[in-house]
């Protein structure tokens, strides 16, 4: 019996070892609509999807339902939620099945798992998987009946998902059945990105409210977890930034977008290709912070998506400041630089520094003795990447 129990160990060990083996890196996108990924950072999921040893988990929090399930628009029938998941699942589908013979090609396979006593539905494709959980569209302003936001502001309300598949008994139950889906799929991976949106309200400034909450979603869900390599997504208001995708890129998040609009047609629904969407397919702007790192650091390093920057903008110090404090910041080549102060909701208070600077470090002074006590943001701009920290003043 002991050498039967020994036997099953190492077997179960072997297991182990070559699912290690065959699934060398995770790579997670977290959308709070079934099309947010696809607009804001579609070419680097192109890129994961692309590498056969990678296991990439796409999970949409908000069903996108607009607060409504049945057809709006002219005959169609099918939920609009679910019109709007089966185009996701093309977007991902296409991105798999672009560059492959149809001797690989895959139907797939879905299903229902529990998570924290909770049912979600998954829909599985090669190496990719999509979880949907369904919540209630908050509107852009967070003002339909229950959604992330009323959750949120009451974390002890209950939130059901609109198929009625899974009920949340409030904010931090609704947590930890996401984290218990991202300890599912890491396993014992160990190389794990996870995508979603960035919760800084300055940088994402008029954003929808279920982007906003999603992200603070996210950051409850890993904040005690180890591992995590994190690429933060900027959403609307890259409307406003300068293209940064080659045309080759912009030519795949297109296709990934119009992939998605199929799925609305396929049910009969309105499709969503017009210049209100279509705006954003030539830009990505995110910022990445490996697991060393903590999101409330000052030294964090804002990427486009061609390329990562190496200048930096360092804490204040001192931090808490009374009366005054140094900033300093890093540049590699002599560029145009801005650096802004903000309070807490995102208003413009002062340009700290507007001018050329050479490549090397740099040092400027801040009165504080008339600014309130509190907590403000600082961000410097080079034109193609942003660099934020942050400031607390005691009085």
């Amino acid at each position: 019996m002991k050498k039967k129990r020994i036997l099953i160990g190492c077997l179960l060990l072997w297991q182990l070892c070559l699912k290690s083996q065959s699934t060398s890196s995770c790579a997670f996108y977290i959308s709070p609509h079934p099309d947010d990924w696809q607009l804001f950072i579609g070419k680097n999921a192109w890129n994961d999807v692309k590498v056969d040893t990678q296991k990439v988990i796409f999970i949409h929090i908000s069903a996108g339902d607009a607060g409504w399930l049945k057809s709006k628009y002219g005959s169609a029938t099918t939920p609009y939620y679910l019109a709007r998941e089966r185009g996701a699942r093309f977007s991902v589908e296409f991105a798999v099945n672009a560059d492959v013979t149809s001797s690989t090609y895959s139907t797939g396979s879905s299903g229902t798992k529990i998570f924290n006593n909770k049912t979600i539905q998954w829909f599985k494709y090669r190496n990719t998987t999509n979880y949907v959980l369904r919540l209630p569209d908050g509107f852009f302003d967070g003002n339909s009946p229950r959604n992330l936001k009323k959750l949120y502001l009451s974390p002890t309300d209950t939130l059901p998902a609109v198929d009625s598949s899974a009920l949340y008994y409030g904010w931090n139950d609704l947590a930890k059945t996401v984290q218990s889906i991202l300890l599912f799929e890491k396993n014992i991976v160990p190389k794990v990105w996870i995508n979603y949106p960035d919760s800084s309200e300055v940088k994402n400034l008029f954003d929808h409210s279920d982007h906003k909450y999603t992200a603070l979603l996210i950051n409850a869900a890993i904040d005690t977890l180890k591992g995590f390599n994190r690429r933060l997504y900027l959403n609307y208001v890259t409307g406003s930034k300068s293209a940064n995708l080659t045309k080759n890129d912009t030519k795949i998040e297109s296709a990934l977008f119009a992939a998605y609009c199929m799925g609305l047609t396929n049910y009969k629904y309105k499709t969503d290709w017009a210049d209100t969407y279509t705006k954003y397919l030539d830009r990505n702007y995110f910022t990445e912070i490996l697991d060393t790192n903590m999101i409330t650091t000052g030294k964090l390093q804002f990427n486009n998506a061609q390329s990562a920057t190496s200048d930096i903008l360092y804490s204040c110090f001192p931090n808490p400041a009374q009366a005054a404090t140094e900033l300093q910041f890093e540049v590699s080549n002599g560029c145009n630089v801005t650096i802004t102060l903000y309070d807490e909701e995102g208003k413009v208070l002062q340009t700290l520094f507007n001018e050329k600077a050479e490549a090397g470090k740099h040092s400027i002074s801040i009165n504080t003795s008339n600014l309130p006590s509190g907590n403000y943001h600082i961000i410097l701009n080079n034109g193609k990447t942003m660099l934020e920290t942050t400031l607390e003043i005691l009085h």
